[in-house]
């Protein structure tokens, strides 16, 4: 297979264009389900909406979620006007995030409440104190004096915090030709994904991948899956590693597949009433993950038959 030299923003525009009715991306927990239409046109609008906050090619933003609809739109969003993607570890906590947004010089924080409850704010409170009591704009923290704008993920409004809908609804205030104009900027040797390792063996580092390397990786993966159009990839790993938000959710939306979260994280019970359900064609994830869901009391009461590939990583498979 040649490699092709297309950026991410215009990969999505080809298999939007080729399946503009096939399901994108579907979001049990959050009962969304988006056609590959729809979910350029939320890519697009979230897209002007940074554009309208000021971020521009280069700038780096940080996504700090669980796994929802909103991370991958997000993810996208950024790609399109060559914002680069910096993934927050869910578990991350308040000296790990610090050490991280500092480090990878991140403009822009885009997070949800927290992974359980309402942790993540805690620890943006400890470290922005000042933004209690703030009115949402740009920040000037001396702590994180690159860091810019906090954009929350929830429907409670927060001080010092803009909401993702916000922002998405700011993108309608931009012309299209705005949009386009700074999508010809882009690049396929652009550094797209700063991605940080997990840093078991010093600090983490961030390692940097451009949109040619991740996306003909992802073909290549795709090809060797045979995925098509017609497959549904049940997406069970985090999206804030690599496994998620490039080895299953690019490689999906390169062959124009249909992306299934089952749940925020990982539960065994939700991923296989997903597969049964969605009628997933394949499935991801690390032995452990296999074997608790071959370990779930009623395992063999639900109809897998739809499945025939997926990948197994991050161990030896005993």
């Amino acid at each position: 297979m040649d490699p092709i030299r297309i950026t991410i923003g215009e990969l999505l525009e080809e298999v939007a264009s080729r399946f503009p009715e096939n399901e994108a991306l579907v979001d049990i927990s959050k009962n969304v389900r988006l056609t590959y239409k729809e979910f350029l046109n939320r890519v697009n609008q979230l897209a002007k909406g940074f554009l309208k906050l000021g971020l521009k090619k280069g700038d780096h933003l940080a996504l700090w979620s669980p796994n929802r609809w909103e991370w991958i739109v997000t993810q996208f969003a950024a790609a399109k006007i060559g914002v680069v993607l910096i993934s927050v570890d869910t578990n991350y906590q308040l000296q790990q995030l610090e050490y991280l947004l500092r480090q990878s010089d991140s403009r822009a924080l885009v997070m949800t409440e927290g992974l359980k409850g309402s942790e993540y704010v805690e620890i943006i409170h400890r470290l922005l104190p000042e933004i209690q009591g703030a009115s949402p704009g740009p920040l000037n923290s001396s702590a994180l004096p690159e860091l810019k704008h906090l954009i929350l993920i929830s429907d409670r409004r927060l001080d010092g915090m803009l909401n993702w809908s916000e922002v998405l609804e700011m993108g309608r205030e931009v012309p299209d030709k705005v949009l386009a104009e700074q999508q010809r900027f882009c690049h396929d040797e652009d550094v797209i994904t700063l991605l940080y390792t997990s840093g078991t063996t010093g600090t983490p580092k961030g390692v940097m991948s451009m949109h040619f390397g991740i996306i003909n990786t992802s073909l290549a993966s795709a090809e060797i899956q045979k995925l098509t159009e017609k497959d549904r990839l049940c997406l069970s790993v985090p999206l804030s590693h690599m496994f998620g938000c490039i080895c299953i959710t690019l490689t999906g939306v390169s062959k124009g597949a249909t992306l299934v979260i089952p749940s925020e994280t990982f539960d065994p019970r939700k991923v296989l009433e997903a597969i049964q359900k969605e009628r997933c064609t394949a499935i991801y994830g690390s032995p452990s993950a296999f074997i608790a869901m071959m370990e779930d009391p009623q395992y063999r009461t639900f109809h897998l038959k739809s499945l025939r590939t997926g990948i197994m990583g991050g161990a030896q498979c005993p």
